[in-house]
């Protein structure tokens, strides 16, 4: 996701502060049903901006607020993010998830995973990388509130990554973030998005990785979905279940002999629409519908958080397979 000009652009090495009009929350968790099943992991698209130039992603500045009939809604600012939090862990949630657009382009992304952490929630926080690779300093201060780092990578090198990614440097800049993963306590998690410009590629990224196989717990390996900015070039990138199919079998195999301490995540997109619960940066919850995105009425600013999570489940979300598939044991609960 972009800024909307290029005049417009904040530094993204020193990253924006968000704000909006105040208001007071509408929430009581006495309220929560006995029975209330809640997703394991709140994920949180806690920026729409974002600093890579990918063609292919899922998420579109605004489209949330444009779907409540809003020509504009804010991110949430600090103490919303921080209010949403204690609603997460209040609803059941064990984590909270911060993406984007990319977290590094907050201001208070510092403040708000040590605020998490420090509330009982595991933190994961996924990322291109581009701001904390820069940002040494940042980056070591957030470390140590992470259960786990998801790092964005789409290609085995430099030339497949950053091309991929419009951004020169991008590549190393993951490569700085796994190697300054190697002293740390959280879960490093690779995010590979296969498209029909980079599935060939896919099977060298072992080459890559395999230097850390000791380090890598999950690489997520995701077939392109045609929503957001994506669907508006879904010709370019749509790769057939067939293609991404049989990638993924190279894929078991090798990963299987030099990556055996990696779980995999191979998913076909039409298989993930039930199991998807995001929050836009503005609040507002949604879900999917293969690959539309189902927005629920109203947002955080002005319904509880369960709530929302209630008519999302009555639409489409599926938390049952949700907690039980996407979120394994296994993996996030170790």
């Amino acid at each position: 996701m972009s800024a909307e000009s290029e005049g417009s652009k904040p530094s993204y090495l020193d990253p924006i502060e968000m704000s909006t009009p105040g208001f007071k929350y509408y929430y009581d968790k006495e309220k929560i049903p006995y029975d209330f099943i809640a997703p394991y992991r709140t994920n949180y698209e806690c920026s729409p901006f974002c600093n890579m130039g990918c063609r292919f992603c899922w998420g579109e500045r605004d489209e949330g607020a444009l779907s409540h009939g809003l020509l504009s809604s804010a991110a949430l600012t600090t103490e919303e993010v921080k209010q949403l939090a204690c609603q997460a862990r209040d609803m059941g949630s064990r984590e909270i998830l911060f993406g984007g657009g990319d977290p590094g382009t907050r201001k208070d992304i510092g403040e708000l995973v040590e605020y998490a952490d420090d509330e009982g929630l595991r933190v994961a926080l996924d990322t291109n990388g581009w701001v904390f690779a820069h940002r040494e300093e940042l980056f070591k201060g957030i470390a140590p509130h992470l259960h786990q780092l998801g790092l964005a990578l789409d290609g085995p090198d430099a030339d497949t990554h950053d091309t991929f990614r419009g951004k020169r440097g991008a590549f190393e800049g993951v490569m700085k973030l796994i190697r300054l993963s190697e002293q740390r306590s959280y879960r490093l998690k690779i995010n590979t998005v296969v498209t029909k410009e980079n599935y060939e590629n896919i099977l060298r990224m072992v080459d890559t990785l395999s230097p850390f196989k000791n380090l890598i717990a999950r690489w997520s390996i995701g077939q392109f979905l045609a929503t957001g900015i994506g669907a508006k070039n879904a010709d370019r990138y749509r790769i057939t279940d067939k293609q991404y199919i049989e990638m993924a079998d190279q894929i078991r195999d090798e990963a299987g002999k030099r990556l055996p301490h990696t779980t995999l995540g191979i998913d076909l997109a039409s298989e993930k629409g039930t199991t998807v619960f995001m929050i836009t940066s503005q609040g507002i919850v949604y879900t999917m519908n293969g690959s539309e995105k189902v927005y629920i009425p109203g947002s955080i600013r002005t319904r509880p958080l369960f709530e929302l999570v209630e008519d999302a489940a009555r639409i489409k979300l599926d938390l049952t397979k949700m907690n039980g598939e996407r979120y394994a044991t296994e993996y996030y609960q170790s």
